[in-house]
């Protein structure tokens, strides 16, 4: 039997084919109006006007599209993510909000971006550095003012929630970043970081002192 059309097109053929891009298409819309369950094949090819057998060149079943669809919406999502970080002015801590949305401390402009398209979180910071979301807050050192900063995104209030914290360069001192030392890359410099407990307890790095400080609510004590 001579070979068809189809039965000889090579892998890239498959992949670069607009045909395919438009089953892509057909089975997003599909998947989105009627669930991933109730979605057959033929909801797949009626909305792309091709036959079954033209979508079985393509995928192997409703699972592989499926497949394929999410790859492409995480690709797409990463990439965005990337774009959206790219250019920061000294990122440095970065944490994720209780949506799911990361966040990250641009130390060199003092704020906090989150980076979902909302943009700026929290601003008029002096020197932001760790930062953790944890039971409905975001608390932020500031290296640069010696502060933890506790800031409630729904209202978006903040308070100062300790002072006087032994992190950062001490007054009238720039610290020099190190060079990156194998196995780590460079530049390295000073960094302030926290993290939250289950019971909600905050532990900051105080690289000033060289110890790792644990703050407790006072109605916890």
């Amino acid at each position: 039997m001579p070979a068809t059309l189809w039965s000889v097109r090579t892998g890239r053929d498959r992949l670069d084919s607009q045909t395919r891009a438009a089953l892509i298409t057909a089975a997003k819309g599909a998947f989105s109006e009627l669930g991933y369950a109730r979605t057959t094949v033929a909801d797949i090819t009626d909305r792309a006007e091709v036959s079954r057998a033209t979508f079985y060149v393509y995928f192997a079943s409703k699972d592989d599209v499926f497949r394929v669809l999410t790859e492409q919406l995480r690709d797409e999502f990463l990439e965005a993510q990337r774009a959206r970080a790219a250019d920061r002015d000294d990122p440095v801590g970065v944490a994720i909000a209780g949506d799911g949305a990361p966040l990250v401390c641009e130390a060199g402009a003092g704020r906090v971006l989150k980076l979902d398209g909302t943009g700026t979180l929290l601003d008029g910071l002096q020197r932001p550095q760790g930062i953790v979301a944890h039971d409905g807050q975001i608390y932020i050192v500031d290296a640069g003012t010696k502060e933890l900063i506790a800031f409630d995104p729904n209202s978006r209030t903040r308070r100062t929630i300790a002072s006087e914290l032994p992190v950062g360069a001490p007054p009238g001192i720039t610290p020099k970043p190190l060079l990156g030392l194998p196995p780590f890359s460079g530049p390295q410099g000073p960094f302030a970081g926290i993290a939250a407990g289950p019971d909600g307890t905050l532990y900051v790095s105080a690289d000033a002192e060289g110890s790792v400080l644990a703050l407790r609510r006072e109605d916890d004590s």
